[in-house]
């Protein structure tokens, strides 16, 4: 299912149920009083979509951890961001639920199994880390927590989400969304002078670039990975989230041959899920430079994510468009060059010192936010267009001479 899908399903079923909670939570209220004092011995964490803003909510996962290392800390997501919580181990396999999202009715049966086994967890505090999601504002309360935490838009016009988050938290847009996350945790007195940045980082197993040098061969019979010195992965995609936020195909295409030209000795390395798979082959395609066909390897649609992080501790820099991989690359060594365009890097920049981002700040630039629910105006990313292959090929010589 679509991701604009479940947006429309959280606008036009979200706010009519919202409402109606509301409503009758409002009178129930006036007989059950206040909420008593808030006990932590299982705190439930829900954050369906994004890979990346969960790397980004690892420095939140950690500080419950450190604070209350008594409790239980269970996480709700989507299935497809599983594996990240697995590789970086911030949450026990057997305490991270998941739903499938690929179609309606699998959605729908996840739902309810999700909730039956949470509600029989008996949770004591939910965080809602979605930006004004309602559906997951409703979860929250259907799972009988006497403490539920969230973004709450006061009087900010078109944030509405009903008023049953009995402890909420006003969004601060000027703050880093790693840092935004970490203050749902001041209903628990966990304040901002506790963030820290600090994230794990991963390594790959002994026989990793035996493993990763395979899927190059099987991916390209005409390559030779010993005579290449130099890797770059080149992420040319993004989630369907935003789709303003893809860099040009055709800047791709002439980025690669720049870096083919500048490099003999250099391989590049094209990664992406199997719903891009055609795009990147179409643009692997077009690459003009016939001699340098052997180095260019197409691996979409063909790793998983753990094969991603060997890929960014096989390579030597990672080029990508604001999106998933490039806060998974901060989990490793990799140098990045992520490009910013309906989004700005004040709010989503990764973590690490080894990243650079690009962004122009143009008077539209950001278009896209909370308050928008990410939807933009904008049909023609001039913010991306502008940013030319050349700028980001000599940043990359520069990240490779280093």
């Amino acid at each position: 299912m679509k991701i604009n899908t479940l947006r429309y399903f959280d606008i036009w079923i979200g706010r009519p149920m919202c409402l109606l909670i509301t409503l009758i939570y409002k009178i129930g209220q006036l007989f059950n009083g206040k909420p008593g004092k808030i006990s932590t011995r299982k705190i439930l964490i829900i954050k369906l979509f994004g890979m990346g803003s969960i790397v980004l909510a690892i420095p939140s996962i950690n500080a419950i951890k450190k604070r209350y290392p008594e409790s239980q800390v269970l996480f709700l997501t989507f299935r497809g961001n599983e594996p990240v919580l697995n590789l970086t181990g911030v949450i026990s396999s057997q305490n991270i639920y998941t739903v499938r999202r690929d179609r309606p009715f699998n959605l729908i049966c996840d739902v309810v199994v999700v909730l039956f086994n949470l509600i029989r967890e008996r949770v004591d505090v939910v965080i809602d880390m979605e930006f004004f999601s309602r559906s997951t504002a409703i979860l929250s309360l259907i799972l009988g927590a006497r403490c539920r935490i969230g973004y709450y838009g006061f009087h900010t016009e078109g944030l509405k989400r009903g008023s049953f988050i009995n402890y909420p938290v006003s969004f601060n847009h000027t703050l880093h969304t790693s840092r935004s996350y970490f203050t749902l945790l001041k209903p628990l007195g966990i304040y901002q002078e506790e963030f820290s940045p600090e994230i794990p980082k991963l390594q790959s197993g002994h026989n990793f670039k035996i493993d990763v040098t395979a899927k190059i061969k099987k991916a390209n019979r005409f390559c030779e990975p010993e005579d290449i010195n130099i890797w770059v992965v080149i992420n040319p995609n993004t989630s369907d989230l935003i789709q303003l936020r893809r860099w040009p195909g055709r800047y791709f295409i002439e980025l690669a041959g720049l870096l083919l030209r500048e490099y003999d000795d250099a391989g590049i390395i094209f990664i992406g899920s199997k719903d891009e798979a055609s795009y990147v082959e179409s643009l692997c395609g077009r690459i003009d430079n016939n001699e340098a066909e052997r180095r260019i390897i197409n691996l979409a649609g063909k790793t998983t994510i753990k094969d991603l992080i060997d890929i960014y501790n096989y390579s030597d820099l990672l080029i990508t468009n604001d999106s998933g991989p490039a806060h998974l690359a901060t989990l490793t060594n990799i140098s990045s060059i992520v490009l910013f365009g309906p989004e700005t890097p004040d709010l989503y920049s990764p973590f690490g010192d080894h990243v650079k981002c690009l962004y122009l700040g143009l008077d539209c630039q950001p278009c896209v936010s909370v308050y928008n629910g990410k939807f933009s105006y904008c049909h023609d990313n001039i913010c991306l267009q502008k940013i030319s292959p050349d700028t980001v090929f000599k940043i990359a010589v520069d990240f490779l001479k280093g």
